[in-house]
């Protein structure tokens, strides 16, 4: 067992855990989109940081084609995946948002098999039984609660679309490491010049199809905002990435899927510590069903 690559999983852990919470502190009245966009400052400045400080040779090592699956890769996970997530967060909470999206590796091998002709073994399939009890658990509401059934449909569906297109996202990005001579750092770096163009680019065409008197500032926003969502862009997209991926390399999957997965529980400590967000026992139980049946089928 490495003890680095337990530190990495740990790390990445902590990463993916706290970010949630970031993304409820700057959110505010800032629009999911401009959210996004900021956020793309800290993952590019981090990254360049990263690359640096890892001392891989090179930004090439990668055809046309591959570059062209890592830009998709960001489309789907960081831009359209990432604000299906924003709107679960603001819907349901932090702690239930992270534990239902922590069910891509379900759509990881749905994807796989479909696309890869990857089979299906029974722990997989008995694994998406136990995540699909899981969400079912999480969607009941508490006892003595009078509303939010709406708000809970919108926020478990809106994470399990982020779940679905981290997923897919995964899978491309399996296939361009696999193809490709790039380095963690370096295809880091890559995803972020991919990301700042797109974010911009999307919060542009979402600015101008809105009216003028309800247009807000194309690029100002407060400072609380924009210090929480460029951490939240280092943390998230460049330092967790690359923590799990230099996990992956110096210890066994088996080990450090399990310590990475441990991300909903930090987050759901958060909620709890800073919102006051409370889980039934029966939600309480999904959570833990969410996570056991996505590890059992990274394992």
């Amino acid at each position: 067992m490495d003890s680095a690559g337990v530190f990495f999983a740990l790390g990445a852990s902590l990463c993916w855990g706290t970010v949630p919470v970031i993304y409820k502190l700057g959110m505010g009245k800032v629009l999911m989109e401009k959210m996004n966009a900021i956020r793309s400052f800290g993952f590019l400045a981090s990254s360049l940081i990263i690359y640096r400080l890892a001392g891989e040779s090179s930004m090439g090592g990668a055809s046309w084609v591959i570059l062209v699956g890592l830009g998709l890769a960001v489309l789907l996970a960081n831009v359209a995946g990432d604000l299906l997530f924003f709107i679960g967060i603001d819907a349901v909470g932090v702690g239930k948002a992270t534990a239902v999206t922590c069910s891509y590796p379900l759509f990881v091998t749905a994807i796989s098999v479909l696309l890869l002709g990857e089979s299906v073994t029974l722990t997989a399939i008995s694994a998406t039984v136990v995540v699909i009890v899981g969400l079912v658990l999480l969607r009941s509401r508490p006892v003595g609660q009078e509303g939010g059934s709406g708000a809970i449909f919108k926020g478990v569906s809106a994470s399990l679309g982020a779940a679905f297109l981290w997923g897919g996202s995964l899978v491309v990005t399996r296939w361009a490491v696999l193809e490709s001579d790039l380095g963690p750092a370096a295809l880091n770096l890559w995803r972020a010049i991919f990301f700042l163009p797109i974010a911009w680019g999307w919060w542009g065409c979402r600015y101008l199809s809105m009216g003028n008197a309800d247009r807000p500032d194309l690029f100002r926003t407060d400072l609380k905002s924009w210090a929480a969502l460029v951490i939240a862009g280092a943390l998230a997209l460049s330092l967790g990435g690359f923590f799990i991926t230099r996990a992956m390399m110096l210890a066994p999957a088996s080990l450090v899927s399990p310590i990475a997965a441990t991300s909903p529980l930090i987050a759901a400590i958060w909620g709890r510590l800073l919102f006051s967000e409370r889980l039934s026992p029966s939600q309480m139980l999904g959570v833990v069903l969410i996570i056991a049946g996505s590890l059992a089928i990274s394992i």
